[in-house]
């Protein structure tokens, strides 16, 4: 008996009524592209054509094509990324109300294939499609994927071959993690020595959470405007849009050290070698330091047309402000009642800046402030969660990456599959119309190559989509992880490292001691960090 259909993230609603319909290379293949349909039509075109060998043309008569893509913009018809899928013995229907909503149905139509539909030549005898009727739609509008860059460097190839694997299972944002203490990572053409000098590290310290062994060599990496640019092209093509971050006032080490001129004491400032929460951070109360932000947003604004950009906010200690009299100057010349009142100002006239070029701000939850603009939008990701509740009751927008629940650094012992899957976005008793989605960020201290990050990032990957695109109503983790198995030899065929199923759910004392061990460091760091 053939296993039911494996769609991920599960439709809103999916009916198998049995019967397949089959194409062999005997056949002429084409895809009809409605009006507006000519791009998702080419894709699916492309697609259909490479695994089985065969040119498959997208074609203007809806006549005899095998795959037809059409818009129905009528009211309530669908949602706006959502989509209708049916396939009978007349072929397969796609229809949506906006080239996104097609996009996704072409993702669920491409998982309905065989897995060999992934690889070139792989479906030369043809292929066969279950019968099927999808009608399906988005929970959040913000289904989030983010990549730290600035620890480990991972270049242009690697995210593109990211960015196809997010698209087919219909996440939507790539927050681009690009600048901290440990690297700063895109060439800015006003200020050169961001990466001439920032983007190198004389060393990397290794072996996990705690630990002190170093490399031994030095490392760098950076990306031009131009493979930025890229970068966004290749992800808009497949609806995905990218979110660059700039860190301030905190995790500015890389700057600093190109700029020195930038930091409360004037430096010498080092690019960081190893992970940590540094004193030094940018001075608020120098104007070169304002001019110096103005500068960055407006070269990001340039590259990414995303209507947010993400100014980070979190982790910034205060002593550095505290003991400069440039900052203590601001303060009193502002009428702020202190260092974070100073955060929140700062904040502010950078998430100004942005609003005058079309843009909103989003920060880490550290940067909520009852003066914070009430259009800037806020990532929860650990703490403050009464502070959270009141904003998100208040009505500010927010994106939820809960570190006991979305991250994916951390192994399976810490994070298995099942609890990243239970994961459940709105708080109790608070609206979800404040919610904007879901994101599961990747941050790279230990993640050195593309091994370790597939790792790291599937299948836990795949639970935060299904919770970000699929109903509360409609997630069962037995379900999910028995639809996943029946999904791993797509992975395999797309050459994904993914952790092995044994791994994704540790046994219970295996996971209390190493997740013991792993306490028991961070109070080290901590403790260290406070000497």
């Amino acid at each position: 008996m053939k296993p039911e259909p494996s769609i991920i993230p599960r439709p809103a609603t999916e009916r198998y009524p049995g019967g397949e319909i089959r194409w062999t290379p005997a056949e002429k293949g084409s895809v009809f592209a409605g009006p507006g349909c000519r791009s998702v039509a080419a894709l699916a075109a492309a697609l259909l054509s490479r695994a089985p060998g065969r040119d498959w043309p997208a074609v203007d008569d809806p006549r005899g094509a095998f795959l037809r893509f059409e818009l129905d913009a009528s009211d309530g018809a669908y949602a706006d990324e959502g989509y209708g899928l049916v396939v009978d013995a007349d072929g397969v229907r796609c229809r949506a109300r906006s080239a996104a909503g097609l996009f996704n149905a072409l993702q669920s139509l491409r998982q309905l294939l065989p897995p060999a539909i992934e690889t070139a030549g792989g479906l030369s005898s043809g292929f066969s499609l279950p019968f099927a009727t999808v009608e399906d739609s988005p929970r959040f509008s913000w289904r989030g994927f983010m990549l730290d860059e600035a620890r480990h460097f991972h270049g242009l190839e690697t995210v593109k071959a990211l960015l196809d694997l997010m698209a087919l299972y219909k996440l939507n944002v790539f927050h681009w993690h690009l600048n901290d203490d440990q690297g700063w990572r895109l060439e800015s053409r006003r200020y050169p020595e961001l990466t001439r000098v920032g983007s190198k590290r004389r060393d990397t310290v290794i072996g996990g959470f705690g630990a002190a062994a170093l490399a031994g060599i030095s490392y760098q990496g950076s990306y031009t405007q131009d493979e930025a640019r890229e970068i966004v092209r290749y992800a808009a093509e497949r609806h995905i849009t990218v979110v660059p971050e700039f860190e301030l006032p905190g995790h500015a080490s890389a700057a600093l050290a190109a700029y020195p001129e930038l930091g409360c004491t004037g430096g010498p400032y080092a690019v960081r070698i190893g992970p940590g929460i540094f004193k030094d951070i940018y001075c608020a109360g120098k104007d070169a330091t304002l001019s110096f932000i103005d500068g960055v947003l407006d070269e990001l604004c340039d590259i990414f047309p995303s209507a947010y950009i993400h100014l980070g906010g979190d982790e910034a200690p205060k002593d550095r402000w505290r003991a400069c009299p440039a900052c203590r100057a601001r303060i009193e010349r502002e009428g702020l009642s202190g260092e974070d009142a100073l955060q929140a100002w700062l904040f502010n006239r950078a998430a100004e800046r942005l609003a005058a070029r079309g843009r909103r701000a989003i920060g880490w939850n550290e940067a909520l402030n009852p003066a914070l603009r009430p259009d800037a939008a806020a990532q929860f990701w650990r703490g403050g969660k009464a502070v959270m509740r009141r904003h998100l009751r208040g009505g500010r927008s927010f994106i939820m990456s809960d570190f006991w629940r979305a991250y994916l650094d951390y192994d399976y012992c810490l994070h298995p599959l099942k609890k990243a899957y239970a994961y459940e976005p709105v708080p109790a008793g608070l609206p979800e119309a404040n919610v904007l989605g879901v994101e599961s960020p990747l941050w790279t201290e230990w993640v050195a190559d593309r091994s370790r990050l597939d790792w790291q990032t599937f299948p836990r990957l795949l639970a935060g989509a299904e919770t970000a695109w699929t109903r509360r109503d409609r997630k069962d983790y037995r379900r999910f992880e028995s639809r996943l198995v029946e999904h791993l030899p797509r992975l395999d065929a797309l050459g994904v490292r993914y952790a092995p199923r044994a791994e994704w759910n540790p046994p219970p004392p295996i996971r209390a001691v190493k997740n013991a061990c792993f306490l028991v460091r961070m109070a080290t760091n901590l403790r260290r960090r406070a000497e």
